[in-house]
C-alpha cells in the first residue's frame, strides 16, 4: 500500500521540526564558546527535553505508518530512512548537549583560545546539515554527494585544533582549556558523521543502493 500523500507531508514537517530543534542546540552550544557566554549553554541543556520529546514522537509515528499502512518499495525506504535520521538527529542533539557541559568547565578569565577554527567548523557542518537534509527530502543526488565530500574539511579542522592544543598543553594551566576544546572540536566533527549520514541515506532513497560503505571516488 502506497503512503498517502498527508503521511508524507507529516513525517516530512515532523522531521524539519527535530532538525531545526537540534540545529538550534549546535548553533547555541558553539556561540555560547565564541560569546563566552555561560547562559547560552545552560539553555542547550534545557532545549534537549525538547528534542527527545520530537523524537519520540517520530518514532512513533513511523511505527504506526507501518503498522497501518504497510508501505512498500520506494515508500518503505522512505519510513525506514526518516527513523534513522531521527536517530542521527537526537546524537546531534546530544553532541550539542555534551559541547554545552565541556564549556561549562572553562574558565572564561583566562580564556585566551583563538576560536575562529571552531567557527569555521560550526559553519562548514551546519551548510552539511540543512544540504543534507535538503538531499533527503527532494532525492537530489549531487546535494548528497556534496556534503559527504566536505566531510573532510571539518576533519582537517579538527585535526589543526588538537595540533594547537597540543603546542599549549606545556603552558601552566594549559590542560584547563586544552582538553575541553579538544573535546568540542571532537563533537562538531562527530555533528558533521551525522550530515554525512542523512546524505548517505538520501543516496539511498534516490537510488535504491546502500553507500554506507562506498569510496567517494566510487560516487
Amino acid at each position: 500500500m502506497r503512503l498517502l500523500d498527508e503521511d508524507l507531508r507529516q513525517l516530512r514537517v515532523k522531521i524539519s521540526n527535530m532538525a531545526q530543534a537540534a540545529t538550534r542546540m549546535f548553533i547555541y552550544s558553539i556561540d555560547s564558546l565564541i560569546n563566552k557566554d555561560l547562559e547560552l549553554a545552560q539553555k542547550v541543556k534545557e532545549l534537549d527535553d525538547e528534542v527527545d520529546a520530537l523524537d519520540n514522537d517520530i518514532d512513533e509515528f513511523c511505527a504506526n505508518l507501518i503498522a497501518l499502512r504497510w508501505p512498500l518499495a520506494e515508500d518503505l525506504r522512505i519510513v525506514l530512512s526518516a527513523l534513522k535520521i531521527n536517530t542521527f538527529l537526537e546524537r546531534i542533539a546530544d553532541n550539542a548537549t555534551n559541547i554545552a557541559e565541556w564549556i561549562e568547565k572553562i574558565d572564561f578569565v583566562d580564556f585566551r583560545v583563538d576560536t575562529s577554527e571552531i567557527s569555521n567548523m560550526k559553519d562548514k557542518t551546519i551548510i552539511m546539515l540543512e544540504t543534507a537534509l535538503d538531499s533527503f527530502f527532494s532525492k537530489d543526488y549531487s546535494k548528497a554527494i556534496s556534503v559527504i565530500k566536505s566531510d573532510d574539511y571539518v576533519d582537517k579542522c579538527e585535526l589543526s585544533i588538537i595540533k594547537e592544543m597540543a603546542q599549549m598543553t606545556n603552558e601552566q594551566n594549559a590542560s584547563i582549556l586544552t582538553i575541553p576544546m579538544i573535546f568540542i572540536a571532537r563533537a562538531i566533527e562527530r555533528i558533521a558523521d551525522e550530515a554525512t549520514n542523512i546524505a548517505e541515506l538520501s543516496l539511498y532513497i534516490a537510488t535504491g543502493e546502500i553507500f554506507k560503505h562506498k569510496r567517494i571516488k566510487d560516487l
